[in-house]
C-alpha cells in the first residue's frame, strides 16, 4: 500500500513571487477585420451545411465562414503562382 501524504493548509518552504506571463486572453487569439455579408443559398446547399454542422458539431454560420475562408485563400495562393509563372519567376 501506498503511503498517504497528510497535506496542511500551511506553507512548505520558501514562497517566492512568480510573475504573470500570460497574456490577456483578447491577445490570444486577434480579431479579424470581418465584413458581415447576405447571400441565397440552394435547398441542397443549404442542408448539406446543415448535416456537415450537426456532424462536426460546429454552428452553420462558423462552418460556413471556414469553408469560405479556407476556399479564398487556396484562390488567392494560386492567382499568386500563376503570377509568378507569367512574369518567368
Amino acid at each position: 500500500m501506498k503511503r498517504r501524504t497528510a497535506l496542511s493548509a500551511e506553507p512548505r518552504g520558501r514562497l517566492r513571487l512568480v510573475p504573470d506571463t500570460l497574456p490577456h486572453p483578447r491577445e490570444l487569439v486577434p480579431r479579424e477585420d470581418s465584413v458581415q455579408v447576405t447571400c441565397a443559398l440552394s435547398r441542397e446547399a443549404a442542408e448539406f451545411f446543415r448535416v456537415e454542422a450537426a456532424q462536426t458539431k460546429l454552428p452553420v454560420h462558423r462552418l460556413l465562414r471556414r469553408v469560405l475562408e479556407a476556399y479564398a485563400s487556396e484562390c488567392s495562393s494560386a492567382e499568386e503562382a500563376a503570377g509568378r509563372r507569367a512574369k518567368g519567376g
